[in-house]
């Protein structure tokens, strides 16, 4: 009968909201003690919130609301909408609780492109990312091998040996604006460097960035990497067998002729471009992560 079908569902599905609803209240003090970042405690609520969200639409209610009986001012259709209601009430407690947090909704400021914003998030955590051939994103520590040894003998022409910028040694990132004021950090410096070379400041506003001790971890992430001038070496290889190599990860290189000479290192691969007609690529590589 259908609408004793209906009358199924509506049961269930109150006794899976309440499921929800008791499992919010058993564990939400266990789970905001062992957050204790700002703001845990709403993070740990929009969790709950998506939790009980899911398993509204995990009941027979979503099923037979999703199977395309949807018809308007029914029941099924009532039903459906009381789902996409909780889903939307879901993002919104986490859109709230999502300031300091690694999830929900993050705001920048200005116009900035997904480059930027990618960038600015790899200095934060002293990662890396980029697009694979295929266009997937990696995201990672620069520690990634690709076991691959690139030496005199190798397929390679066009080497050379260069250096990066000079090495910076005043870093001081400044983050949003939390109660009409602007969240500082403390400067990491390299204060010989400063007394050799005078003050290399990198100095930026990450607008995401809404507690003062992440503005202080990004400071000392960015001197770890930039506070070292790289060696850097562009060549051409082409090897059909090989073929691409993956940006952002490592290769062993060795280059024992006179001009240039360099020393065995693992070099990260900071860019590429190639060419697939020929199976040549023309690459950077580091010794470091910059």
């Amino acid at each position: 009968d259908y609408n004793q079908a209906i009358t199924d569902i509506q049961a269930r599905s109150a006794a899976t909201t309440a499921e929800a609803t008791r499992r919010i209240g058993t564990t939400k003090e266990e789970g905001v003690l062992s957050l204790k970042e700002q703001g845990a405690q709403a993070a740990f609520e929009g969790r709950m919130a998506m939790t009980q969200a899911e398993m509204v639409a995990s009941s027979e209610e979503a099923k037979l609301g999703a199977s395309g009986v949807r018809a308007k001012g029914s029941p099924l259709a009532a039903a459906q909408q009381n789902v996409d209601l909780a889903f939307a009430a879901a993002d919104r407690t986490i859109e709230r609780g999502s300031a300091g947090m690694a999830m929900g909704t993050i705001t920048f400021s200005g116009d900035k492109s997904l480059r930027e914003i990618f960038d600015e998030f790899a200095l934060q955590d002293n990662f890396i990312w980029s697009l694979n051939p295929v266009g997937v994103m990696t995201y990672n520590n620069g520690t990634t091998d690709s076991l691959i040894l690139l030496n005199a003998s190798s397929p390679i022409y066009n080497v050379n040996k260069t250096f990066g910028e000079r090495a910076l040694n005043y870093i001081n990132i400044k983050g949003g604006f939390v109660g009409g004021a602007q969240v500082v950090g403390t400067p990491a410096q390299n204060i010989p460097g400063q007394q050799t070379n005078g003050r290399l400041p990198f100095e930026q506003t990450f607008s995401h960035l809404d507690l003062a001790a992440q503005c202080t971890t990004t400071n000392t992430n960015i001197l770890s990497r930039l506070g070292t001038q790289p060696l850097i070496v562009p060549f051409t290889h082409k090897d059909s067998l090989i073929g691409v190599i993956q940006v952002g990860e490592l290769v062993t290189f060795e280059y024992d002729l006179t001009d240039p000479n360099i020393s065995r290192f693992q070099g990260l691969i900071l860019d590429c471009i190639y060419d697939a007609k020929q199976g040549k690529g023309n690459y950077r590589i580091s010794d470091i992560v910059i």
